[in-house]
């Protein structure tokens, strides 16, 4: 339950365009794969930039 309640309080402060969407995966404790798809499925539209990738990537320690 305290997942769920992690999850829908990031779905909403992304709906709310607020956090990026990585952001919004680290707050859920989910992959940023995983917040890719449950964004699409429930609906918002991302506006990713090249730059927003690169802070995510960075965010998780991964590298190009």
């Amino acid at each position: 339950m305290k997942e769920f309640v992690k999850l829908m309080g990031a779905i909403e402060l992304l709906r709310r365009e607020e956090i990026s969407i990585g952001k919004a995966a680290e707050i859920a404790g989910i992959t940023l794969y995983e917040m890719i798809k449950i964004a699409d499925d429930v609906g918002i539209l991302l506006a990713y930039s090249e730059k927003d990738l690169e802070k995510d990537l960075e965010r998780f320690n991964w590298q190009r």
